[in-house]
């Protein structure tokens, strides 16, 4: 469990004349990128234990900062149709059946890129098996059903283990382009054979979706081991474009904006 302080203000330097308030606030990971690197073992060291992607392709940039000066900045491109690029920082070792998972994200798609026709998942969590594999997966991504309006829909899916019940939940949140937004996620793993897992999902600290019965895992018992940020986009058209992340956190409690 790691010490916090909190300040009054909520901003995290506190007012003139009020001093931090000291919780117990327990936080499993934590990435503002300020070290200008990715990985555990960069000089300065990093927050994340290893990245997917061609060289060049994910890196801490300044242009990607949504405080302070620096944040990650993913490149899809794929200019031969049906696209699919998989590129995506990794944390493992987690354990967890509950979290709550925040970060603030924005869009930004390239000249001659896609739009509506990308999925592009977002938060990935899994029991990692090994690299890259997985018995069952838990996903915040974007895509649609009926709208087609220039706009990023978030919605919630996942790859269910053996004797669950397969769903998708669609067009839960409306996103902008070139917009900055905080996305907090809160993920309860089912009870292994039983169709009880929830998520509840708010955008700028405002509740927008919520599910309950789902099943994750299926009748696995495994827990939440690793978790991948930015994964994917594919389409049946072309990808180009920028993902840019910042202010990660993972914690047993809501972090907010």
């Amino acid at each position: 469990m790691l010490k916090r302080f909190l300040y009054p203000s909520g901003l995290g330097s506190g007012a003139e004349g009020t001093g931090p308030v000291e919780t117990n606030r327990v936080v499993y990971f934590e990435d503002d990128v300020e070290s200008g690197t990715l990985l555990t073992t960069d000089a300065p060291p990093g927050q994340w234990d290893y990245v997917v992607g061609l060289a060049g392709t994910v890196t801490a940039s300044g242009a990607a900062a949504h405080a302070g000066s620096y944040g990650i900045q993913i490149h899809y491109e794929d200019l031969t149709p049906p696209a699919d690029v998989n590129r995506y920082v990794v944390k493992d070792g987690f354990g967890l059946t509950h979290l709550f998972c925040r970060a603030y994200v924005k869009f930004h798609v390239n000249a001659g890129g896609s739009t509506d026709f990308v999925q592009r998942k977002l938060f990935w969590f899994d029991n990692g098996v090994a690299l890259g594999g997985f018995d069952w997966t838990v996903i915040l991504t974007s895509w649609w059903v009926t709208p087609i309006d220039g706009k990023v829909w978030l919605a919630m899916t996942a790859n269910v283990g053996p004797g669950g019940t397969p769903w998708q939940d669609y067009d839960l949140a409306a996103l902008n382009y070139d917009t900055w937004y905080c996305i907090e996620l809160e993920v309860t793993m089912n009870t292994p054979g039983v169709d009880d897992g929830r998520y509840s999902l708010w955008v700028d600290d405002a509740l927008v979706a919520s599910g309950t019965g789902k099943s994750y895992s299926g009748t696995n018992a495994n827990p939440i081991s690793r978790f991948r940020l930015g994964e994917q986009a594919d389409s049946g058209a072309v990808v180009d474009e920028e993902r840019y992340w910042d202010d990660v956190v993972i914690a047993a409690t809501k972090t907010g904006l």
